[in-house]
């Protein structure tokens, strides 16, 4: 919903007779100012994340939270970005498809360690995302999570090249990673900051989580 619906007259009428916490923030300036603030406050937590999982050799237990939320994060602040019609209702099950591709771990940390290409389950690739986009097509009732947990694998990609050994993204065609400067991938969070800021500013962010 446009926020701008909430200036109008019979809105903030609307509001007053069925006051709600939701309500109440949305249509107070204090509540759009914290909606302002929320992709740099994204940016800034994924700034603290890798800060702290430079420090050291974390265990898992405390590597793997940090890193979901670095890609929680880094996924919400593009998500806002893309056009609404790509993101449409698909935004949920892109945030869980963000984090559930390392799963793909599991194998490497039990039964299988071999399961590996460069540092990384072979899974981390566009070959999962081709996957998961064929079963969108072909199974119209399944179109909406499948194409959703895509986009999410996609998102996944977009922090993993950044951090770490890379990611064997043309897999199994070419056994190399992929890897980019962390500071490449700054740079695409600061702009997605930028125009994130700017439609919420406008009032424009739709059908779209905020980070």
């Amino acid at each position: 919903m446009d926020s701008r619906i909430w200036r109008t007259p019979a809105a903030v009428a609307a509001i007053r007779r069925h006051p709600t916490v939701g309500n109440r923030l949305a249509a107070s300036g204090s509540g759009r100012w914290l909606c302002r603030l929320l992709p740099v406050a994204a940016l800034s937590a994924i700034v603290v994340v890798d800060v702290i999982l430079d420090q050291r050799a974390w265990p898992l237990e405390i590597n793997a939270p940090l890193d979901w939320t670095g890609h929680l994060l880094t996924a919400a602040l593009l998500l806002v970005v893309l056009p609404r019609l790509a993101r449409g209702k698909i935004w949920p099950w892109a945030l869980i498809g963000s984090v559930a591709i390392d799963i793909d771990h599991m194998p490497l940390y039990t039964f299988a360690p071999g399961f590996e290409v460069g540092g990384r389950p072979p899974t981390h690739s566009l070959l999962t995302v081709l996957i998961l986009g064929t079963v969108a097509v072909v199974i119209p009732a399944a179109r909406m999570p499948f194409a959703g947990l895509a986009l999410g694998v996609c998102l996944h990609v977009v922090r993993d090249v950044a951090t770490g050994p890379g990611v064997p993204l043309l897999w199994p065609l070419h056994g190399s990673t992929v890897r980019v400067s962390y500071a490449a991938y700054l740079a695409v969070l600061v702009a997605a900051v930028g125009v994130g800021t700017w439609r919420i500013f406008r009032g424009t962010v739709t059908a779209a989580p905020h980070p």
